[in-house]
């Protein structure tokens, strides 16, 4: 998993901005697959283990707030008996996630999503950040 993980940040913060459309879609389609499949083991030792099964159902959770893209959610919802809810942030800085859910993230300490900024900002890149965002508001 770590391999993987290592090979995706590689791939998001030195090759993508360097390969064609094509050579990208083909890459990232084969980090989805691998993706894919430690989402399914992780699904099944879920499900399988007897222990993380009992203390989710003695947990006695109100609800199950689940990213769609990961697989399961729905099966452990309705294993447990709970609400499943969708949190899905797929917009470039969380701008239609900010204005439409009220996703709350201060414009200046959260970064969003392709800004390439991280949580660790110098001032001039906390500056910068409302900057992107209200850039994104007229590209929208």
């Amino acid at each position: 998993m770590e391999e993987f993980f290592e090979e995706y940040l590689r791939f998001s913060m030195y090759e993508m901005d360097h390969l064609s459309y094509v050579q990208f879609y083909i890459k990232y389609m084969d980090l989805m697959r691998v993706d894919l499949q430690y989402a399914l083991k992780f699904l099944d030792g879920v499900l399988k283990s007897e222990t993380i099964m009992k203390k989710l159902k003695e947990g006695k959770y109100d609800l199950l707030l689940a990213d769609p893209i990961y697989p399961g959610s729905e099966l452990v919802a309705e294993i447990l008996g709970i609400p499943l809810v969708y949190s899905l942030r797929f917009s470039l800085a969380h701008n239609w996630e900010r204005y439409c859910g009220q996703l709350p993230a201060p414009p200046s300490f959260v970064p969003g999503a392709m800004s390439k900024l991280t949580d660790k900002m110098d001032f001039s890149e906390s500056v910068e950040l409302p900057l992107l965002r209200f850039a994104r508001h007229f590209d929208e």
